[in-house]
This record gives C-alpha cells, sequence and structure tokens, in this order.
C-alpha cells in the first residue's frame, strides 16, 4: 500500500516538475499557467506543409531547458540573437543560468538532429507584463527565424494560433512535448486578452500570432480553471504592444520601428491646445509628451463611428492618462487607469472630438497612440 502511494506521489511531483507556469488559486478555481479548452486538437508543426506561414513561423520557437527551474517553458527569437519567454520562467537572473534553447523539437525530427543554443545571459524581465528577455549565442535567429512582433491592438474574434512546444503529460506521462500548433479566437479584450487555442504549462512563453498578417499579436501565459486534468475554460496573453512599448522605453529595443519587421512608424507632436489640436487619422503612432504638457488630437467624424484609442507607455517612467471631448469642450469620457495602457471606446455621432493625452501630476514619457474606426 505504501509502496503504491508513494510511486503516485512521484508521478504527481513528476507532472508538477514537468512545465513551468505560474500558478494561484481564486476561490475554488485556479489560475495556471495553460489549459486545455474542450477538446484537444493541438496538431504537430511537422504536419504542415513547408509552405505554410504557420510552419515558416515556427522556426523560430524554442524548447527552452530551466535547469535552475527545474523545469522547462516555450520562447521564441525576436531578434537574431535574443530570446522571448515569461517572467515567471526566468524571474531573476539567477534563473538564466544553464539556459538552453532547443531548435527544431519536432515530431519526425532524430534527437541529433536538433540544434541547441546557449541562451543564459539575462537580459531583463518585467514582472506585470510577463515577459523575459535572453541573449543566445551564436544568433540562432540568423539561422532559424525570427518572430515578427505586432504593434496592433487585437481585435474580438481574431483568428490566432499559438505555436508550443507541448504534449498532453495529463493522458500520457511520457510523451514528447515536440513543436505543436493550436488554432483559437481572442475572446475577450481587456487589460490582457482571452483566448481559446488549447495549451498546457509548459506553453507559457509561447507566441500567440495573428491568423491574418501572422505577426506576434501577444504572449501567452496563464489559463484558468484547471480540473485537474489539464482542462478549463481559458487563457491568457499579454498584447505584444503592450510589451514593445515597454521594450522601446525601457530596453531600447525597436526604437522608431512597428516590431521587428523595420518599417518605420510616423511620430506625432500634438498640439498643446485644444486650438492647436493636430488632427488624428486611423492607425498607430508614437509620440511623447514633454515638459509636464499634454498632448490634443483632432477626431473629425463624417458619420456616426464606433472609435477606439488607446495609448501603450511605460507606467514605471511616468502615469500617462487620457481624455475624450466634444466640440463644446465637454468632457464626454475619460481613461485614468494605473497601468501602461489607457483605453477609450465608444460610439460617437458625426462632428468634431478632441483627445487630450496628459500626464498624473505632471508626469512625462513616450507613448504609443493608436486609433481604430
Amino acid at each position: 500500500m505504501f509502496k503504491k502511494i508513494s510511486i503516485l506521489l512521484f508521478l504527481v511531483i513528476s507532472l508538477l516538475l514537468t512545465a513551468c507556469g505560474r500558478q494561484d488559486n481564486i476561490g475554488d478555481e485556479t489560475v495556471s499557467s495553460s489549459i486545455i479548452v474542450g477538446d484537444l486538437d493541438w496538431k504537430e508543426i511537422t504536419s504542415l506543409s513547408t509552405s505554410s506561414p504557420i510552419r515558416q513561423n515556427s522556426g523560430a520557437v524554442v524548447d527552452l531547458d530551466l535547469p535552475a527551474m527545474g523545469s522547462r517553458c516555450t520562447g521564441f527569437m525576436i531578434t537574431e540573437d535574443i530570446l522571448m519567454t515569461n517572467h515567471h520562467c526566468i524571474p531573476a537572473a539567477s534563473y538564466a543560468r544553464g539556459v538552453t534553447a532547443q531548435f527544431k523539437h519536432e515530431a519526425g525530427v532524430q534527437k541529433e538532429d536538433r540544434e541547441s543554443f546557449d541562451c543564459s545571459t539575462f537580459i531583463g524581465n518585467h514582472s506585470e507584463l510577463d515577459f523575459a528577455l535572453l541573449k543566445c549565442q551564436g544568433a540562432p535567429g540568423a539561422k532559424y527565424g525570427v518572430a515578427q512582433l505586432s504593434d496592433k491592438i487585437a481585435a474580438k474574434n481574431l483568428s490566432v494560433y499559438v505555436i508550443q512546444q507541448n504534449c498532453d503529460y495529463y493522458s500520457v506521462s511520457d510523451c514528447d512535448w515536440s513543436k505543436k500548433y493550436s488554432i483559437g479566437n481572442i475572446t475577450k479584450i481587456d487589460a490582457e486578452y482571452t483566448h481559446n487555442a488549447d495549451t498546457l504549462g509548459g506553453s507559457s512563453g509561447s507566441p500567440v500570432f495573428s491568423g491574418s498578417d501572422h505577426h506576434v499579436i501577444a504572449l501567452h501565459h496563464a489559463g484558468y480553471g484547471n480540473n485537474g486534468m489539464g482542462r478549463g475554460y481559458e487563457n491568457y496573453a499579454v498584447p505584444m504592444y503592450k510589451i514593445l512599448a515597454v521594450l522601446k522605453s525601457q530596453f531600447g529595443m525597436f526604437a522608431g520601428t512597428g516590431g521587428t519587421s523595420g518599417g518605420s512608424r510616423k511620430f506625432l507632436d500634438g498640439g498643446k491646445s485644444q486650438s492647436s489640436a493636430l488632427s488624428l487619422s486611423a492607425g498607430s503612432y508614437d509620440a511623447e509628451i514633454e515638459d509636464a504638457g499634454a498632448d490634443y488630437f483632432k477626431l473629425s467624424l463624417t458619420k456616426t463611428t464606433a472609435m477606439k484609442v488607446q495609448i501603450a507607455f511605460s507606467h514605471s517612467k511616468g502615469d500617462l492618462d487620457m481624455a475624450l471631448y466634444n466640440s463644446k469642450g465637454q468632457k464626454l469620457k475619460v481613461s485614468e487607469g494605473t497601468t501602461n495602457s489607457e483605453l477609450i471606446s465608444m460610439s460617437l455621432a458625426r462632428g468634431t472630438y478632441y483627445l487630450k493625452v496628459y500626464g498624473y501630476s505632471g508626469a512625462t514619457g513616450k507613448y504609443v497612440i493608436e486609433l481604430e474606426k
């Protein structure tokens, strides 16, 4: 009897150590690293044609071995030598010790044909946005590819796919966590995105790609409602536009570009009063508040329009807020949160409106502003 209990405990502990991921209790439910939503429908990446954009994007995704954590995560290359994963996979510099990234860990690929790179140099991390950056020796991104990061705000119901290193170890304890992909949708947009693409612990740090332009729209990092067998209700991902804002402001990466593709993004110098407000058209732009001032933008609508405007910035460097006014100067809506972004979304009748971006208590700083209408 005691022998059976010992074996059972060993198997449970082994499953817990197989994959990294955060796990917090919320009442009687659990927020875990990742879950399977409904029936498991992920597929091996090698089941796709080599001409498939999903298969082509998979080259940048790696199996990340974390000896200091005693576990594993997924990661992906964002430059030729910089890898991104979750903060909870690399919570501090000491956890980067001995980290290796294995490429081509795919079904049908023999171990001797896979390639591992030393990615043990810690660059930095961010707890709120749950990301970490590691530098890899040998520039593996030049050989296997680099994921393009999107600065767009995802729309609800957007088709997405997650590329990850995983397997259903709840059903088969000794399964191979070869590279797989799962397809789903963005089901809710809030401070982070909710999606229903299947994942499990070990998928932490996986890129969530837009099904429309095949750029990374978010960083997968958590799930909700694990029933003890990895099945639950929904998964969560950090919007990439928020991460990009921090990469630019705190790490000096991708300055002046909309992601890794190298395309330049226009800089807007907002007006300093309502009378000098700068006309704002749909798109994504860089901007900056200086000298404890404010930026004013003008919105001209020719018909009733569902409008959404969002700013992304580094809250730790300055808390920025946003307010919307009508042509008479009456305040219609305000967004004054305490995170790295502010959002105003509402339906507006034909007319002229003004958007004011300002710093709390005189705060200044760079930000990205995006208008959708």
